[in-house]
């Protein structure tokens, strides 16, 4: 009988012992782009007026740190490379268990027929940091169908376990950073003036889909919990499918009695020769004035709280200062690249 419950004691210990060594462990060996992008989201015990919800193109494209510059807003962007509409709702689902903003700008680009990014590298970089719990166990088994899929993105650790000999001191230090989400990106590809979708078409797309359902979803869960839902379609290369979309976001907006900024509004300073990364994101000279056109819009349609008490201005302004060391570093170290990330 002693010997059965030492052998037990023992085996609970040697458990006890191997979590204890993933959890520390896991956050070393994982990829890093996770923690740049969410970490202080999940970790900061702060109060955020607007949550930025998209794809690359919000990611590249909204800089909250510029929109407090200029407006007092406090953002926060929780966008991510590739992402679909399955994956932004349980993104604010999840937020929504640590957050309680006023507003929150979702922007619909890639309004297609799937719930998740199929590119396991872009569902890390958003699943990774996101703590475990039942909201994230919930949105894995929606979206992954594979069972190897599902264990990757519950437990990373699976995945990363092998790179100890390829850590690297950046590995060992601290991934948080004051962009708070936003993914700048410093080279210039010139564009023809007429390429870039800056008007609301007369076409609308037919679409009734998965993607569709969740902006329903996103729609009701913001009504549930009492935040306005902004709708956007930042500027990008104008085609046929784009406009369509774009055409469809906007009557959906207007059905369900949502404020719509689109193209024509956010992108009518831009300079296609000037302010482009690619056919599709902006730089960081295009994201400056698109989150200024935000920053316009919100202001004046919303009385947003801000920072009016001493300490947040503090904090706030002291991340000011942060993010331009880190802007300036970025823009030194990689003038030649944007972040990798693109959909």
């Amino acid at each position: 009988m002693k010997q059965t419950r030492k052998n037990l004691l023992c085996a609970l210990a040697t458990l006890l012992l191997t979590v204890l060594l993933i959890g520390l462990s896991s956050p070393i060996l994982m990829m890093k782009k996770s923690a740049d992008q969410y970490q202080d989201f999940y970790r900061m015990d702060v109060d955020y007026d607007v949550l930025f919800l998209g794809t690359s193109h919000v990611m590249n494209g909204v800089s909250p740190m510029e929109l407090w510059a200029e407006t007092g807003i406090r953002s926060y962007n929780l966008s991510g490379p590739g992402t679909r509409m399955g994956t932004e709702y349980w993104m604010l689902k999840n937020a929504l268990e640590r957050a309680y903003p006023a507003v929150v700008v979702l922007d619909c680009a890639l309004l297609r027929d799937e719930k998740t990014n199929r590119n396991l590298e872009y569902n890390h970089i958003v699943f990774d940091t996101m703590p475990l719990g039942l909201t994230k166990i919930q949105a894995v088994f929606d979206l992954f169908a594979d069972n190897g899929s599902r264990l990757q993105m519950l437990f990373p650790f699976l995945l990363y376990h092998s790179r100890w000999s390829e850590l690297t001191a950046a590995d060992f230090r601290d991934h948080g950073n004051a962009m708070c989400g936003f993914g700048p990106a410093f080279v210039t590809k010139p564009l023809a003036r007429d390429s870039i979708l800056t008007e609301l078409p007369e076409t609308v797309a037919d679409l009734n889909n998965q993607s569709t359902a969740y902006l329903e979803r996103i729609a009701d869960l913001c009504a549930e919990r009492g935040i306005t839902l902004v709708l956007t379609c930042l500027p990008t290369t104008e085609t046929e499918e784009a406009s369509a979309e774009l055409g469809w976001v906007h009557a959906f907006a207007a059905e369900r009695d949502l404020l719509f900024l689109g193209p024509d509004l956010l992108g009518k300073d831009l300079d296609p020769e000037q302010d482009f990364a690619d056919d599709s994101h902006v730089n960081i000279r295009g994201a400056r004035k698109i989150t200024s056109a935000l920053g316009v819009q919100l202001s004046r349609t919303f009385d947003l709280p801000g920072t009016d008490a001493p300490v947040a201005r503090q904090f706030w302004e002291e991340r000011l200062t942060a993010y331009h060391a880190e802007l300036h570093a970025l823009e030194q170290a990689q003038p030649e690249e944007t972040d990798g990330m693109r959909e």
